[in-house]
């Protein structure tokens, strides 16, 4: 059977402001930016295991690997981190009126 993909949201309308419109859409670029650092943070948090594992041809090679990017992932934190936290800034400074745009 297929499945019905679940309806897509309306778009959002601008806020009329183009002052906050701007900040808006700025917001926005940054969660996109925090989505696509948590996906890269989830991907290596599910590769590290599986190169270690790794035997064989190849096993030394996958070893570095891991350990780049288990060096890596503190760094991808930190930055998910500051970035939610410039996000949070950025909201509070909005009315609950102003947010409804958002």
């Amino acid at each position: 059977m297929f499945r019905r993909r679940p309806p897509a949201p309306p778009p959002r309308r601008p806020h009329p402001n183009p002052c906050i419109e701007a900040e808006f859409q700025r917001i926005i670029s940054l969660r996109r930016a925090v989505k696509r650092l948590e996906a890269e943070l989830d991907t290596a948090h599910h590769e590290i295991p599986r190169l270690r594992r790794k035997r064989g041809v190849g096993a030394i090679a996958a070893r570095e690997q891991a350990e780049a990017l288990q060096g890596r992932l503190p760094e991808l934190d930190a930055e998910s981190r500051g970035l939610h936290e410039e996000i949070a800034k950025a909201i509070a400074s909005f009315d609950d009126d102003d947010l409804l745009f958002l």
